[in-house]
């Protein structure tokens, strides 16, 4: 997982619980077979009726990998629009891998 080793230093306990928009959520595309329509369907599936959704690491960093290690594709707009900024304080700790 790309977390810079600093991440892990950190005292984080996981599953983080965060809400959504849950209408943003509902709409987005998930036609196709690709990973982030995976990711989308997942947290589709997950989300309560309180818009709310439990997190771990691996999860933020799925999120975080679509916003901004694949180029195109306005995954970061739709992503962002989703998910809260608890999620993306994560950021400063993750880092794309070379391809």
């Amino acid at each position: 997982m790309p977390w810079k080793k600093r991440f892990y230093n950190q005292e984080l306990e996981f599953p983080i619980e965060v809400h959504v928009d849950g209408d943003e959520l509902s709409s987005a595309n998930t036609q196709g077979e690709g990973g982030y329509q995976s990711l989308i369907k997942d947290m589709q599936n997950r989300v309560d009726d309180e818009d709310g959704i439990e997190l771990d690491a691996d999860d933020i960093e799925r999120i975080l990998r679509y916003a901004y290690c694949y180029g195109n594709g306005g995954w970061e707009g739709q992503l962002s629009a989703i998910f809260p900024s608890d999620v993306w304080d994560f950021s400063e700790y993750h880092y794309c891998e070379a391809n």
